[in-house]
């Protein structure tokens, strides 16, 4: 798990669920959250959040999301 200085610092966090990629990131002040499937080349979906713990509750709800 990233601190917020890593993520300010420009580093992702990423989970992978089978082709499903799901990354969290910090750009210009804002959060953002994306689930992306390599295997079908679409988005499933992209979030954004101003605070880092409403970013981490989607971030770590995205498998319970994805798999269901």
């Amino acid at each position: 798990m990233l601190s917020s200085y890593a993520l300010a610092c420009g580093c992702i966090e990423r989970k992978h669920y089978g082709n499903v990629q799901v990354t969290l990131w910090l750009e210009h002040g804002t959060y953002h959250v994306r689930a992306h499937d390599f295997e079908q080349h679409k988005r499933i979906f992209w979030d954004s959040f101003r605070t880092l713990s409403q970013a981490r509750k989607c971030f770590s709800a995205a498998g319970k999301r994805l798999v269901s």
